[in-house]
């Protein structure tokens, strides 16, 4: 039985500060930034729910951004770091919410919808407070539709994209793109693995690098399944009634 892999991105400026909330089957995470309306001057993380024992630590690498030019590139941030050493989750909502700094818009809500494969295509979408702004049809790690992303491999799309799209576009690109990577995780029963050093990977993020990579545990039970129930992500970040 096939389902959707679901991920919802929340930004919201509250003074001199923006809150970056997201949650997914893997994840429930949220980055503080403050600034001084120049560069950033404090960074926090909270790992609400995440799928290794090391993901926490990855928190404390994000003070690397402290001084960080604010910017509305949605490069900017991936560009001035050593993404090796974070966490991939915290460093894309901590650059996310560095670009929504620079919005008029209080609250910015992104939903990704990625439905499992069918010999191995899918057909991923983007939305942005309830509208479609980037729809797929992607087969393995290739764009197969629309113009201009076809043919563009996923693994080599940064550095096309950067040079090609605008900034909102690269923006909603790099977030789908990373949901993409992200789904394929519900083909796996990642609570049959006991240690990270056995599952398959290459050492891109804090919990993979080799001084991590024999401490990082599962957590097991920490995967959740939005396939039905989309309006629950984020439900802690709701008032009650």
């Amino acid at each position: 039985m096939s389902g959707v892999f679901r991920r919802r991105i929340q930004l919201e400026k509250k003074n001199d500060q923006i809150h970056a909330n997201l949650e997914d089957d893997f994840h429930r995470f949220s980055v503080c930034v403050q600034h001084n309306g120049r560069a950033v001057t404090e960074i926090s993380a909270q790992t609400i729910r995440y799928p290794w024992s090391t993901c926490p630590e990855a928190s404390q690498v994000l003070n690397e951004l402290v001084s960080n030019p604010l910017s509305s590139s949605p490069m900017a941030t991936l560009l001035r770091a050593n993404c090796k050493i974070h966490c991939m989750h915290l460093l894309d909502l901590a650059g996310l919410a560095i670009t929504h700094s620079q919005r008029r818009e209080k609250v910015r809500t992104y939903d990704c919808c990625v439905p499992d494969r069918i010999n191995g295509a899918t057909t991923p979408c983007l939305k942005v407070k309830g509208r479609t702004v980037l729809s797929w049809q992607v087969h393995g790690n290739t764009i197969t539709s629309p113009d201009p992303f076809a043919d563009v491999n996923l693994k080599r799309f940064i550095p096309w994209a950067n040079q090609i799209l605008d900034h909102e576009t690269l923006e909603y690109g790099l977030i789908l793109r990373r949901a993409v990577f992200v789904s394929q995780g519900r083909m796996v029963d990642l609570d049959l693995i006991s240690r990270l050093s056995d599952f398959p990977g290459t050492p891109a993020c804090y919990s993979y690098q080799p001084e991590n990579l024999d401490r990082a545990w599962r957590m097991t039970g920490s995967s959740h399944d939005f396939s039905e129930n989309p309006e629950t992500l984020l439900d802690d970040l709701k008032e009650p009634r």
